[in-house]
């Protein structure tokens, strides 16, 4: 079986066509995490009681997109886990996919930037994008191109080892998985995606700036 998480943060406007996208898959538990305070965990019961590989987790605590993601990968079941973002910007296949290419890796995650990739978006962010991935792989020297793309599959014993060494919970945790992962020489394969940018993104400009300055801080206690 394999696991796929789903955090959610006041989501009830697309939650409900993502579950019906993803209920496509077989052979899959999907886990929401919802944290907020929206319809979006009574959208999520409404599905449950129908399908039994839908699980609702709701946290205590609001910590962050990846304390979200940590909390349901600690209630996954399957060999190989991973998440998507709630607005699900990339194609169906991609997913698909990506479980299937960690068979041969630890880590798969989704690029906008190898070669195969398609990508629908502003310009500006276009531009914004490419700017925060040269600055990430100065700072940290990784080699990928793309570290902050919404989907991203791990072996299940690959993300136990290093959720206890990661120290950060918000959009920066991406970085320092990779950067972490990469430092204990676990396999990270570049799986190229059809992404389309969703409108109501959750990332606006002032927590862009909060990440970069958080990077810096964090790439110096590493």
């Amino acid at each position: 079986m394999n696991s796929l998480v789903i955090p959610a943060y006041n989501e009830e406007k697309r939650v409900e066509k993502t579950i019906k996208s993803l209920l496509k898959l077989k052979g899959f538990e999907l886990i929401f995490v919802v944290d907020g305070d929206d319809r979006t965990s009574k959208i999520v019961s409404k599905y449950m009681e129908e399908y039994d590989n839908i699980q609702l987790i709701r946290p205590v605590v609001r910590k962050g997109k990846w304390a979200a993601i940590i909390l349901g990968f600690r209630k996954a079941k399957g060999d190989f886990v991973g998440f998507v973002d709630a607005d699900l910007p990339i194609a169906f296949n991609d997913i698909i996919n990506g479980f299937e290419l960690i068979k041969s890796s630890d880590i798969v995650i989704g690029s906008r930037t190898v070669g195969g990739a398609k990508v629908k978006r502003e310009f500006l962010r276009s531009v914004y994008s490419r700017l925060f991935n040269f600055y990430v792989r100065v700072l940290y020297w990784l080699p990928y191109g793309d570290t902050q793309c919404g989907f991203k599959v791990f072996k299940k014993q690959v993300i136990k080892e290093l959720i206890p060494k990661i120290k950060t919970r918000g959009w920066e945790t991406d970085v320092e998985i990779l950067f972490t992962a990469r430092k204990h020489g676990f396999k990270v394969a570049e799986q190229p995606v059809a992404w389309q940018e969703v409108k109501g993104t959750k990332l606006k400009a002032r927590a862009m700036l909060m990440m970069i300055i958080n990077l810096f801080k964090l790439r110096f206690s590493l």
